[in-house]
């Protein structure tokens, strides 16, 4: 799949996050070893195919912070570039 220059700077700017966490900072994000997996988890499938959702407010904040588009579903939320 192919990202355009925006799409793919918002994407690098959360990979780099995702590494520093699994890299032993979590502390920095404020994110539990659980949430930096859903995050993780949620990061592959935005990649994958464009979208994902969650039910977790640590990961809807991260992908926040970062500049995905977030819309509420039901108790969750939707996430997508």
């Amino acid at each position: 799949m192919t990202f355009n220059k925006k799409e793919s700077n918002i994407l690098l700017k959360a990979k780099n996050a995702l590494e520093e966490m699994f890299d032993g900072k979590l502390k920095k994000y404020h994110v539990s070893l659980y949430s930096a997996h859903e995050i993780a988890r949620c990061y592959n499938e935005i990649v994958q195919n464009r979208k994902t959702s969650t039910i977790s407010q640590e990961v809807k904040d991260f992908f926040e912070k970062r500049k995905f588009q977030i819309v509420v579903d039901g108790i969750g939320w939707k996430i997508s570039l």
